[in-house]
């Protein structure tokens, strides 16, 4: 996320689970922590990106013979 939603000072959701909405907790945009998710998307989209190349390389291997 390259920006934090909403303004300064502006309350917003911190934890949401759509199947439980109850458990909603709020608080300002300081209390947003991004660092646990970071290296799963990191590991997730890295990992995506190597599939991609190695479905392209079969793509042009495929092509060439």
């Amino acid at each position: 996320m390259q920006r934090l939603p909403g303004s300064v000072g502006t309350v917003v959701p911190v934890v949401y689970d759509s199947r439980k909405p109850r458990h909603t907790k709020t608080g300002t945009r300081e209390n947003l922590d991004f660092d646990g998710e970071r290296l799963v998307v990191l590991f997730v989209g890295g990992t995506g990106l190597v599939l991609l190349g190695v479905g392209a390389l079969l793509c042009l291997i495929g092509a060439v013979t």
